[in-house]
């Protein structure tokens, strides 16, 4: 996880606990109820990213076809 920091990528702090809990679990200091949390807790992180990548996307489109200038929403 520190290589994407690094490299500036946003880490969602659900996603490193997920490793943390993992790590603990294979070491034997985690229960199986703690890394199914900490599994939904990633998955909902990726949910949520790829949620606001599309919603994201889906606006730029919209601006798109309705020629609207990122300046104007700006000036209101």
């Amino acid at each position: 996880m520190s290589a994407c920091a690094t490299k500036g990528y946003k880490i969602d702090p659900r996603s490193a606990k997920a490793l943390e809990v993992k790590r603990a679990w294979l070491a034997g200091k985690a229960t199986d109820k703690d890394l199914a949390a900490a599994w939904a807790a990633a998955r909902a992180a990726a949910r949520d990213a790829a949620w606001d990548a599309a919603w994201d996307a889906q606006n730029k489109k919209l601006e798109e076809m309705l020629q609207i200038s990122p300046r104007f929403e700006e000036a209101t």
